[in-house]
């Protein structure tokens, strides 16, 4: 089991760099582009806008309402795809018995010390069953 957290972890951190990556093809003095370069260019996965903070980043403890509110106040009517720069977060929905969660819970609170531009919440999935079925949480 814990093989697969930290797959799950290290496909998550995978993501969030190549999304912070920003790689740009090499421009020639006479100003055409290096079709190599743009054909190895990595596909952006979502543009996030990095948060700017005054304290260190961590997890955040949230319950349901709490997390609407944030996840409302973050988003933006003006993005209508993931290719559009807005601010990211990452919601952990857990359980107190749940061996995943429990196994998954430190490596998650020490993302957020390598990504400070991103949220990073987490919701007790059983006391706020609405929201995960809301979010499309399926299985604890």
């Amino acid at each position: 089991l814990s093989l697969s957290v930290g797959k799950v972890l290290r496909d998550l951190e995978e993501s969030i760099r190549e999304t912070e990556m920003q790689s740009y093809p090499e421009v020639a003095a006479n100003g055409s582009v290096d079709n190599e370069t743009l054909l190895n260019k990595p596909k952006t996965r979502l543009s996030c806008i990095p948060v700017n903070r005054t304290t260190e980043n961590q997890v955040l403890m949230l319950k349901s309402t709490e997390l609407q509110t944030r996840l409302g106040e973050e988003s933006s009517s003006n993005v209508t795809n993931r290719t559009q720069p807005s601010t990211c977060s990452i919601t952990f929905f857990y359980a107190s018995w749940c061996q995943f969660s429990a196994q998954a819970a430190p490596f998650y609170n020490a993302i957020p010390k390598h990504f400070p531009g991103i949220n990073f919440y987490a919701v007790d999935a059983l006391n706020n069953q609405n929201t995960y079925n809301q979010f499309g949480v399926i299985a604890l």
